[in-house]
């Protein structure tokens, strides 16, 4: 490792998960839904050793036997993992998707 170079180590935990069907929407009423899961991520450095926390979505789109999967993945949000544990709470409460959570946590962060 050369002079100034930190190490880092990431992990990722699994928060929770949510569904969007027909309960939420008329939209999902032919047997459409949307599968959420919610991750808390960790960046460690080592030789500071500090920790920083982010999340990542994963939607899954079921329609009939066609599946889609979109990641979004949102590093670095904070220093406090109580932070990062109710800004997991407030997507999963309220099933926020991948396109819409950078702006979401930007709104809950200032």
């Amino acid at each position: 490792m050369t002079k100034g170079a930190y190490r880092m180590k990431t992990s990722k935990t699994f928060y929770g998960g949510a569904i969007i069907d027909s309960k939420d929407s008329r939209e999902f009423d032919l047997g459409y839904r949307i599968i959420l899961q919610y991750y808390k991520t960790c960046n460690s450095l080592m030789v500071k050793e500090e920790n920083t926390y982010g999340v990542e979505i994963v939607k899954t789109e079921q329609k009939g036997e066609e599946t889609k999967t979109e990641i979004k993945d949102i590093n670095n949000i904070t220093t406090s993992e109580e932070v990062a544990d109710e800004i997991l709470e407030m997507l999963t409460n309220y099933k926020v998707t991948p396109i819409t959570a950078t702006e979401i946590i930007e709104d809950f962060i200032k």
